[in-house]
């Protein structure tokens, strides 16, 4: 299995060869630059502001977040590299998804940005995973992108606040909107800031627990608190779920105290679950004063999508009329009719999205909310399944490393948030392209850590 990594080290060693004049310290700025870029992608890419420049074109989109990796893979180098034992039963099940959705690619169009996405799992995750594998400083790599990302949910509130100084609460405008009491901030989807402020949040978290700094601690408390607040008034099931089990996580992390080289303050600890919930009062209060709220039940009945008559298998259990498939659509926002429409065409190789268009009532459907159900009728059930069984997975190992001995460090936490993130999400989000997505880039990151046999596989010690 390992023979696999010898293209990879011989690029990658000849790109140490090519950057070893480069001083460690611009390597460095080179590495910050580049998750700052990250970063900074995702709030902008996320706005209403963005779909009229240039930029949004299908072929241009890509082009910042990609050079971004690029450039962070390049300054990551900074040693000859060897061969790393890897997690097998993960990069099987890697290699097995990324080359089935390759092969699918070949056989049909995907849909746009999936061709570049499959050549990235490719060619570029694994000589990122080997050349931070054999650094082992997974520390440096993660308090980098959770600093940043701490303090970018700082400069995106701002900036929302400012907003709402000149531009009423219930006034659309692309920095700051309310459709039917979503709150979407300066994005153009309630649902988009809402995993933006995931991310912020398990950063902030990390960020808390891994700094010894009292002015980092500071930030990434503040920025804890406003993202719990934000995620309430989004009024988002998921994330509020997500935040929920983040928060238990978090609880679970200071009770039993499994982690190392950390000092706790108690005083700092209360301090942050204060913040945490002022911020959901505060926001919430914010929202009664603007008069913003609305019938939730009435709301949810006149947006409920109409649903078609099917025959699959998940039509067969659930009839279509029954009240419990209405419910479930309810609840779902439509997306169980979704999820069923795109199982009718359930096949080996997939569909193309060109010529096979899924409609519910009168709409078209351009998203499937769920990327093992996405991955499944773009690129067949194999797919589909490799796809579910990597996130198993992946969660198995890092359960099993909290789980397997009695210290483990603040980066198996970290790993450990990103998959509740990104899992929870992905069941009802289209969470595939690291492009579009800033959970799905996490989830990547998060990748590395598995990959490494000595971190995911739990010793036998201790």
């Amino acid at each position: 299995m390992n023979r696999i990594q010898n293209p990879y080290l011989i690029m990658v060693n000849l790109i140490y060869l090519g950057t070893r004049w480069i001083s460690e310290k611009v390597k460095d700025i080179l590495m910050v630059a580049a998750v700052i870029t990250l970063a900074a992608w995702y709030p902008f890419f996320y706005t209403a502001f963005f779909t009229k420049l240039p930029l949004s074109q299908p072929f241009i989109t890509p082009i910042i977040p990609c050079v971004a990796l690029i450039v962070l893979l390049l300054a990551s180098v900074k040693q000859m590299n060897k061969k790393v034992e890897w997690n097998r039963t993960v990069v099987i099940f890697y290699y097995a998804f990324t080359i089935f959705l390759l092969i699918t690619a070949i056989i049909h169009p995907l849909r746009e940005g999936y061709v570049l996405f499959g050549f990235f799992l490719l060619l570029y995750w694994p000589a990122f995973y080997i050349v931070w594998n054999n650094r082992q400083d997974y520390r440096t790599l993660f308090q980098k992108i959770a600093l940043v990302f701490t303090i970018m949910g700082l400069i995106v509130f701002i900036i929302s606040v400012i907003s709402m100084c000149y531009k009423p609460y219930d006034t659309i405008t692309q920095f700051l909107t309310t459709t039917d009491f979503w709150y979407q901030g300066m994005t153009d989807n309630s649902n988009k800031l809402s995993r933006l402020y995931l991310s912020v949040l398990i950063s902030a978290i990390y960020l808390f627990l891994s700094s010894d700094q009292s002015l980092l601690r500071l930030l990434a408390t503040i920025s804890a608190g406003i993202a719990v607040g934000l995620e309430y008034i989004t009024n988002s099931d998921t994330g509020r779920i997500i935040v929920l089990l983040l928060l238990v996580c978090f609880v679970w992390m200071m009770v039993t105290k499994k982690f190392q080289q950390v000092k706790r303050e108690p005083r700092v600890t209360f301090l942050l679950f204060v913040l945490m919930y002022a911020g959901i009062i505060i926001l919430g209060i914010t929202i009664l004063l603007q008069n913003s709220i609305l019938d939730f039940q009435d709301l949810a009945t006149q947006g409920r999508l109409d649903s078609d008559s099917g025959t699959c298998l998940a039509a067969a259990l659930i009839p279509v009329n029954s009240a419990l498939y209405q419910k479930l659509d309810l609840i779902s926002s439509g997306r169980w009719t979704y999820w069923r429409l795109a199982l009718e065409h359930l096949n080996l190789f997939g569909n193309n999205p060109n010529q096979v268009i899924l409609y519910s009532g009168t709409k078209s459907i351009s998203a499937l909310h769920n990327a093992v159900v996405e991955f499944t009728f773009l690129s067949g059930w194999p797919a589909g399944l490799l796809y579910l069984g990597l996130e198993f997975v992946t969660g198995i190992f890092v359960l099993r490393r909290l789980f397997g001995r009695r210290q483990v460090t603040i980066e198996t936490w970290f790993v450990m948030m990103i998959l509740i993130v990104y899992i929870m999400e992905s069941l009802t989000e289209t969470q595939t392209i690291f492009v579009a997505k800033d959970n799905t880039l996490f989830f990547y990151f998060a990748l590395m850590y598995v990959f490494d046999k000595k971190q995911a596989i739990p010793s036998s010690k201790g």
